[in-house]
């Protein structure tokens, strides 16, 4: 049995009734594995977690978002989100934007020290050293295509940090779902424990309800919906993991998250978000490489390789 949002067209229709307000706790249904989507995947995912051979761990969630049928590998499972957290920030947001809270184009004060962070990431923003003030708009962009650790902490600490994010999710009952610090905290350091205490993590089944609700309009407005998709669509770290592994045709919108490699073990490597076929029949995707003693290009292959099953789908 899988843990899935309910697809029916009819809550579709009773949650617009209610204008999208947005502190509801959906109703969660118990729903059968889909016999076509888990005999189609089953095989394939179950050779690729094997290739680890005890070298890591792979949790992977597949959920046709029509359809409601889903297949999960390790799906109840608590992994590092890393990056992925940003997603989750940036819907926090754009709830807000569309509460009437705040707006695109607004101008968001920031410290000297936070224009440096920005300035410190992987993909970073060379901003003069006196900016005293960043649209909205740009920060919610640069976290999501770039991946930039100090404008995702800006928009946090907008909403009242790492606990009202978490608050948010809870409140539509991703209890699986924790936001604990931070970004520039998770990247300090490298948590050892597992499960459900694991800090700022969240499970395959969880991440692919909270992409399938955002396909639908359950979670933002239309605008909103389709602002953050489109930069999901542009994502500039994701070229080798799930992206790789598409065939001709098939497109992704995503959000990558990373960790460090420590002692020869790569702590997270994730792609998550929805991919969809020619046919325009769409997927919520979550994949996450845990505790590998594989390089990143590993890592990231086996990612690419599970888009390949993907693709195999209608």
């Amino acid at each position: 049995m899988k843990k899935i949002w309910s697809s029916a067209k009819v809550f579709t229709a009773f949650c617009l009734s209610l204008a999208l307000v947005y502190s509801p706790i959906p109703f969660l249904f118990m729903l059968p594995a889909s016999a076509n989507v888990e005999q189609q995947l089953t095989k394939q995912i179950a050779a690729i977690a094997a290739s680890f051979k005890g070298k890591g761990r792979l949790g992977v969630g597949v959920v046709d978002i029509d359809s409601g049928e889903a297949y999960f590998f390790n799906g109840s499972d608590n992994f590092r989100m890393q990056s992925v957290a940003k997603m989750l920030v940036a819907i926090a947001i754009l709830r807000q934007v569309d509460a009437g809270k705040l707006k695109l184009s607004q101008d968001v004060a920031v410290t000297p020290k936070e224009i440096d962070q920005i300035g410190m990431a992987a993909l970073p923003e060379n901003l003069p050293r006196g900016t005293k003030s960043l649209k909205l708009s740009y920060l919610i962009e640069r976290s999501m295509l770039k991946s930039n650790n100090g404008t995702s902490d800006v928009l946090t600490r907008l909403l009242g940090g790492p606990a009202a994010v978490d608050k948010v999710f809870k409140a539509l009952g991703f209890m699986a779902i924790r936001v604990d610090r931070y970004e520039r905290q998770v990247s300090e350091f490298d948590d050892a424990n597992s499960g459900a205490a694991l800090l700022d993590s969240a499970t395959p089944e969880d991440i692919c309800s909270l992409l399938q609700m955002l396909h639908q309009g359950l979670l933002l407005k239309p605008a909103s919906a389709n602002y953050l998709l489109e930069l999901m669509r542009r994502c500039q770290t994701g070229d080798n993991r799930l992206r790789a592994g598409l065939s001709a045709g098939w497109t992704i919108a995503e959000k990558t998250g990373t960790g460090r490699i420590s002692k020869g073990i790569s702590v997270s490597t994730n792609d998550v978000g929805i991919i969809t076929s020619p046919k325009k029949h769409s997927y919520a995707v979550a994949v996450f490489v845990a505790d590998a003693k594989l390089s990143r290009a590993q890592c990231e292959e086996k990612i690419a390789q599970v888009a390949k099953a993907i693709c195999t789908l209608p």
